[in-house]
């Protein structure tokens, strides 16, 4: 039997997240919060990142709500930059966590708004897009967190 693009999408987001944490648990020390060329983004910083994104996400998709930190790209970066600065595990603990609570949302997402759309700070989006961002964002920063374990 078929499943729902809901389905699917949840799907790929649990896995997603699960590798992410993954990638990033394989860090040395020394390498979680390094920056490339100290221009660069830590892995830190971008685990943080895939965080608010994916707890933003649920909101949006459960509530057809933007959360205070979707709306405010400033405040999207302060949001970055505490959680950046707190403990390691947490940090992997709550990726797990905010890809397990998306996909959830995800599956119970109605057929019928999926193409409901938000205006966001960066532009308008429909609930599907928004749902699928948040996978294909924590698969993008996983390449680059992959990445910075092979320059140290």
């Amino acid at each position: 039997m078929p499943i729902s693009i809901q389905q699917f999408v949840a799907e790929r987001t649990r896995a997603q997240a699960g590798s992410l944490v993954e990638a990033a648990s394989e860090l040395a020390v020394e390498q979680r919060r390094w920056k490339p060329l100290e221009k660069g983004r830590s892995a830190a910083n971008q685990l943080a990142e895939c965080v608010l994104i994916n707890e933003g996400s649920v909101l949006m998709v459960r509530e057809q709500k933007i959360p205070p930190g979707m709306g405010d790209m400033e405040a999207f970066f302060r949001g970055v930059a505490e959680l950046e600065a707190g403990d390691w595990k947490e940090l992997c603990a709550r990726v797990a966590s905010s890809g397990e609570a998306l996909a959830a949302a995800i599956e119970e997402l109605p057929g019928e708004l999926l193409d409901h759309v938000l205006d966001l700070a960066w532009g308008p989006a429909s609930l599907k897009e928004i749902a699928v961002y948040a996978g294909w964002n924590m698969a993008y920063h996983q390449g680059q967190i992959t990445y910075i374990s092979t320059l140290l």
